[in-house]
């Protein structure tokens, strides 16, 4: 059985670009939040507009649509405002939500913007969180000396999962008023 893989927008497209995105289909189950699917069109190559079309590997079964109830994205929205986590776009909240409200399952995520890395700490999902680096190794789809942009590497991942646990603990201390 194939492993259980939540993607933002930002990384099937990036997956598109670099070529890697059928390695990555073929080595996971992958589900698309409604709002992501919504949000990718295309991506650019040169000076050249590349279609995104998902339908075809939606009606295979290959990307699974998941959505999260309005209400449930609304209490995960509401706890990130609470810890002070910077505004996060609607996919990715949506996407963060259904780890948050499934986090007992076999799902993981890839992430690559800051604020849904820190995100992730704070909703205590990081361990099902992966970087695109290591989900494109684990599928076998990256050699060791290939280069990849800096914002899907394990090092920047890393970087913002650990400002993350930070922003965490900073936000868990006590606030005592001057008197």
């Amino acid at each position: 059985m194939k492993n259980l893989l939540l993607l933002d927008a930002d990384i099937v497209i990036d997956l598109h670009k670099i070529g890697l995105w059928k390695a990555v289909v073929s080595r996971y189950k992958v589900h698309l939040p409604s709002t992501i699917i919504g949000e990718i069109k295309h991506y650019w190559k040169g000076n050249e507009q590349v279609a995104i079309d998902l339908v075809p590997e939606i009606k295979a079964g290959d990307v699974v649509e998941v959505s999260v109830d309005p209400i449930d994205q609304k209490k995960v929205y509401d706890l990130l405002e609470s810890k002070k986590v910077e505004a996060i776009h609607d996919g990715e909240r949506e996407a963060l939500s259904f780890m948050y409200f499934h986090n007992d399952e076999e799902f993981r995520i890839a992430l690559k913007d800051k604020a849904a890395i820190r995100a992730a700490v704070v909703l205590d999902i990081i361990d099902n969180s992966l970087s695109v680096e290591t989900l494109l190794k684990e599928a076998g789809a990256l050699r060791q000396k290939s280069e990849l942009p800096y914002e899907l590497t394990e090092k920047r991942f890393s970087t913002y999962k650990t400002e993350g646990a930070f922003l965490f603990l900073d936000a868990e201390k006590p606030r005592h008023k001057k008197k």
